[in-house]
């Protein structure tokens, strides 16, 4: 039997300014290893959206999986945890 789950879920934005070439470079905390840069905020998140939609494509479980453990569970500390062998 397939499972699917729909998660809402709010990314983390995390935007640093380099002073030294006047561009901003964004990722979300919740995926710290997908990286944009651009000359501004708006279009630094514009580079990164794509990123991660091509992680969630390339390695859904993987994300999934981080999801999970980050957002789900540490949210709901006092609830049974969520397996994601399950999903």
């Amino acid at each position: 039997m397939k499972r699917e789950m729909l998660l809402n879920i709010s990314l983390t934005p995390v935007i640093e300014h380099d002073m030294k070439t006047n561009s901003y470079i964004m990722y979300y905390k919740e995926f710290p290893n997908a990286v944009a840069v651009g000359d501004t905020v708006d279009e630094a998140e514009l580079n990164l959206i794509p990123l991660v939609e091509m992680m969630w494509r390339e390695k859904p479980r993987d994300l999934a999986k981080v999801l999970v453990n980050n957002y789900i569970n540490n949210s709901h500390r006092n609830n049974p945890q969520i397996n994601i062998t399950n999903i």
